[in-house]
């Protein structure tokens, strides 16, 4: 396909993603500031979306950008990209960890959790520190050379690279692993209160384990685009490649900004006093 064609495609989808997820990351603040539960999960929230918005921006700036770019442009698209991508691996890790302790408090899952985030952080921070973003010329493309970003090749980029995709997998896998144990054990409750009607409390719960399996079991696809990532330039391998990353990135940003928090039982209902029309009489109102 021609380079102009593909640029135009990509530049299209990533403009769309960009808008969606400025879009979420909108409702997630807004989540945020309008109740008084789930701030953590709002905050999560608010990280994840900014960071998926981040990368999509600065590729639509590389793709709508003149193809001759120089070396220190191509360091900076090439270093600010893998600063969101990462917090974005990061913070998503959390969440999906953070999910997990609100279903169940146990210490295993909290002392084995935060060591893998101690472990992803780490290599987060040696990748940050060993990629070189470069400036190369493809002549395959037509004429005129064009100039490309990428990051240069070597030993230690490489391990780092598996050793993410790794401790990614090892971090999805075991959280999805919990969730259908939670799962079940929480469906056996639901079956022991048949001759009652399940408490909305326990509903709600059940709801939210579902939709963080479902999030979870979307994680996988992450580490295939890690794996793809190692075998390409920062920018995809290919067109279909490409289009199937921005639209994970997109469906992961409307899941993950999704409203399934639990409201706290023992939360205070507030009274107020509301006027009638004529001003003379006043009623009370409650609100939770």
């Amino acid at each position: 396909m021609d380079y102009l064609i593909q640029s135009y495609i990509t530049t299209f989808c990533l403009g769309i993603g960009s808008m969606l997820s400025l879009y979420n990351l909108g409702v997630s603040i807004k989540y945020y500031f309008s109740r008084n539960y789930g701030k953590i999960s709002d905050m999560f929230k608010i990280i994840c979306n900014y960071s998926i918005l981040w990368q999509f921006a600065l590729l639509f700036g590389y793709y709508a950008a003149p193809s001759q770019v120089s070396l220190m442009e191509c360091q900076a698209l090439g270093y600010l990209y893998e600063i969101g991508k990462k917090v974005f691996r990061v913070a998503f890790a959390a969440y999906l960890l953070w999910r997990l302790r609100q279903m169940e408090k146990k210490r295993k899952d909290s002392v084995i959790g935060i060591s893998l985030l101690i472990i992803m952080l780490i290599i987060s921070i040696f990748s940050f520190i060993f990629i070189k973003p470069q400036v190369f010329q493809d002549s395959d493309l037509g004429p005129t050379p064009i100039y490309f970003c990428d990051y240069d090749d070597n030993q230690q980029t490489t391990i780092i690279s598996w050793c993410s995709i790794i401790i990614d997998f090892i971090i999805y896998a075991y959280v999805t692993i919990r969730f259908v144990q939670i799962l079940r054990h929480n469906s056996n409750q639901i079956v022991s209160e048949t001759s009652n009607e399940p408490s909305e409390q326990t509903n709600s719960r059940v709801k939210l384990i579902n939709w963080s399996l479902i999030l979870a079991s979307l994680s996988f696809l992450l580490v295939w685009f890690e794996f793809l990532d190692i075998q390409s330039d920062v920018m995809g391998s290919s067109l279909l490649v490409f289009v199937l990353k921005t639209l994970t990135f997109t469906v992961l940003s409307f899941a993950i900004t999704v409203k399934n928090e639990i409201r706290p039982t023992n939360e205070v209902p507030v009274i107020r006093t509301v006027p009638e029309n004529n001003g003379s009489e006043n009623k009370e109102e409650t609100t939770v």
